[in-house]
């Protein structure tokens, strides 16, 4: 009777102790997201926005004005000199994806 207990208790406590898969966002913003957020933490523009501009063009199939505005403001990022104003308007963007 114990060892029938036991057997249920350790079935039990394997199968309810598998490993469960992390969410991953793999939307086609993601990456364009984490360059973003990048940005806003370090203050360094680099040679990201290529991808950053495929990927809200790509937007604009399904989000065309939310993809116009976030163009606008990529290139308006891409031209700032000022660390404070590029980490703000990265993480502005990013906060929008």
């Amino acid at each position: 009777m114990i060892e029938k207990l036991i057997v249920t208790l350790m079935v039990g406590f394997v199968t309810g102790c598998g490993l469960s898969t992390p969410t991953i966002d793999t939307s086609p913003m993601s990456s364009a997201r984490e360059m973003l957020e990048e940005v806003a933490n370090t203050g360094v523009i680099g040679d990201q926005f290529p991808v950053i501009e495929a990927e809200l063009v790509k937007l604009k199939q399904s989000d065309g004005a939310k993809a116009t505005s976030l163009l606008k403001q990529v290139k308006q990022l891409k031209v700032m000199k000022d660390e404070a104003k590029i980490k703000a308007t990265a993480s502005n963007i990013a906060g929008q994806l």
